[in-house]
């Protein structure tokens, strides 16, 4: 397992902001080197914005023999923070984008002055408002991975609508017969879980994973879900990515 910054780092983009889709093809190379590495069988996995990156590389690499997207989006969607310029590039051209609403985030705030945040209706309301055109624009074509696709997401996701969004690329994988080719292509959507489902939180404490602090403090991005459900989504995920994985990258 070969696991990836590609952003946050001192030497890396401060942000997810023009990234090269080619960054990740090169650490594709780097792992295939790895002792016991089975360079015939790659397979990658994003969480969150990151599996934007998943879906893209899988789309434009042979190499890539199965991608699992959790909590994610079968659009690309604009540099955070920047909101005017691609999230990615390939072939020094960037990858096309939803393009960005001026929508104001959902605040509450609280008598000790802290404040809570709620980010799914400004990805909802600017999905909305774009042009079919545009949504056809920033769709990642999933149809030419040359693998099995695993979406996983979570009905309750209050960061984005990561089911609406992981369906986008389900309904491009059955149209074009991906699913046909691929048997072992699939969708998850686990109910009550929030944006905090991931399969590396399994064995984890699940309380905080409704409210994530921002590193300056006092603000609270709110994930969604309850620990119940956060916990049984991401046990659930663990076992669906382990039996996918195994299913999909045998010999």
């Amino acid at each position: 397992v070969f696991a990836l910054s590609y952003w946050g780092l001192e030497t890396l983009p401060q942000n997810i902001d023009r990234i090269p889709l080619e960054y990740f093809l090169s650490a594709i190379e780097v792992a295939k080197e790895y002792p016991g590495a089975k360079a015939d069988k790659i397979a990658v996995i994003g969480v969150s914005r990151g599996s934007e990156a998943a879906l893209l590389v899988g789309s434009v690499s042979a190499q890539v023999k199965a991608v699992v997207s959790v909590v994610g989006s079968g659009l690309s969607w604009p540099a955070w923070d920047v909101w005017t310029e691609p999230s990615w590039t390939f072939a020094d051209a960037g990858v096309g984008y939803v393009p960005w609403a001026n929508v104001q985030s959902m605040r509450r705030t609280y008598s000790d002055g802290g404040v809570e945040v709620t980010l799914r209706e400004v990805w909802t309301e600017t999905l909305r408002q774009a042009p079919a055109a545009a949504i056809e624009a920033a769709a990642i074509q999933v149809e030419r991975i040359g693998g099995p696709v695993l979406l996983i997401g979570a009905q309750d996701d209050q960061v984005w609508p990561s089911c609406p969004l992981s369906d986008i690329a389900w309904g491009r994988l059955v149209d074009a017969g991906h699913v046909g080719r691929f048997p072992l292509d699939g969708r998850e959507c686990y109910p009550g879980a929030g944006h905090a489902l991931n399969p590396g939180y399994v064995g984890l404490p699940m309380g905080s994973t409704i409210l994530v602090e921002r590193p300056d403090g006092g603000v609270f991005d709110l994930y969604g879900g309850s620990p119940q459900a956060n916990g049984q989504g991401a046990r659930a995920a663990w076992k669906r990515t382990r039996e996918f994985l195994e299913a999909a990258l045998k010999r």
